[in-house]
């Protein structure tokens, strides 16, 4: 048997040594070496987890691209209302320490938090500036930042309600991990019986493949 342990693999190392697999096994014709049932079988389930990987892995990289926008303005609103802090006159170095206050209230980094909480943290902090500071921030020039961070919040929220919608509605592709089992199970099911065959069959085509595909696994 090829040997490795693929319950150590997460989604993306399996979603990567499937890649090579399916490659290594498509140089080959695999009726004449006849493992073709099981290759079959593999490509089928590779092909299934492949659609569900790439899915959710198009979805993560939208939604951080989104949160990565958030961050860049909300650093940049805050170095701008901070910088006023050390301006010669006394109401804008006011006007700085209470905006900083509500900027600062969920802590100085919650661009650094996970998604739910930077959320729910600039969810509060906007809030506060719309009912209280709008017009402290046009004082110090901030307004332009405060605005695209609010859209950002804006367009953030949206496409992460519209990747949960997507995924509610789309009920015929199943997430990576449950489709893990039955792609795992395949891998297990070729690499078990192509040493077997080889050694019915003393096939070299198929000695080069099972060497190629061993190498392939301990990449991992």
């Amino acid at each position: 048997m090829i040997d490795i342990a693929m319950s150590n693999l997460g989604n993306r190392e399996l979603f990567t040594l499937g890649v090579r697999v399916n490659v290594n096994i498509g140089n080959y014709d695999t009726e004449a070496l006849g493992i073709k049932l099981y290759a079959d079988n593999f490509i089928s389930n590779f092909d299934v987890y492949k659609t569900s990987f790439e899915k959710e892995a198009v979805s993560a990289e939208l939604i951080s691209q989104k949160d990565e926008t958030r961050d860049d303005y909300y650093i940049a609103l805050r170095n701008h209302v901070r910088n006023f802090q050390y301006h010669p006159e006394k109401d804008m170095k006011k006007k700085s320490k209470k905006l900083m206050a509500v900027l600062n209230k969920n802590g100085n980094m919650i661009y650094a938090a996970s998604y739910k909480v930077e959320t729910a943290a600039l969810t509060n902090i906007i809030s506060d500036m719309e009912r209280k500071h709008l017009a402290d921030m046009e004082a110090l020039g901030a307004i332009v930042w405060y605005n695209l961070l609010k859209e950002a919040q804006a367009d953030f929220e949206n496409e992460v309600h519209d990747v949960s919608s997507k995924k509610a509605e789309s009920s015929k592709v199943a997430s990576a991990t449950k489709n893990r089992a039955d792609l795992v199970g395949a891998l297990n099911k070729l690499f078990m019986f192509l040493p077997l065959q080889y050694e019915m069959t003393q096939a070299p085509e198929l000695g080069d493949l099972i060497g190629q595909l061993q190498a392939e696994a301990d990449r991992f």
